[in-house]
């Protein structure tokens, strides 16, 4: 063989392995980013359920505020006292049974 066909076998040998190395890099690569956008889809829809979550708990929140306010109210104490406690207004005619037993 000749020295100008073993420097063209070379150099041919050189680009083969060149182009399986940017081959094998350009797949590494791909797969990274297939990998990192599927974990953001993922993220996506779990930061999509605690917004929802969020969102629920601030209902819940409202709602118990509303629940606090109506149970400091006037209105609500006098109820409980009539129906828990037996308040008794002056127009109200009682009527006692001596012979009921709870």
């Amino acid at each position: 063989m000749r020295t100008s066909d073993k420097k063209a076998r070379n150099a041919i040998n050189t680009l083969k392995l060149y182009g399986i190395f940017w081959t094998a890099l350009i797949i590494m690569f791909t797969a990274i980013i297939c990998m990192q956008a599927g974990n953001y889809i993922n993220l996506s829809s779990e930061i999509a359920g605690l917004n929802q979550q969020i969102d629920d708990m601030d209902a819940d929140q409202q709602a118990l505020h509303q629940t606090i306010a109506f149970n400091r109210s006037d209105s609500y104490i006098e109820q409980y006292a009539h129906e828990e406690l037996g308040l008794v207004h002056s127009y109200e005619i009682v009527f006692i049974n001596d012979n009921y037993k709870p």
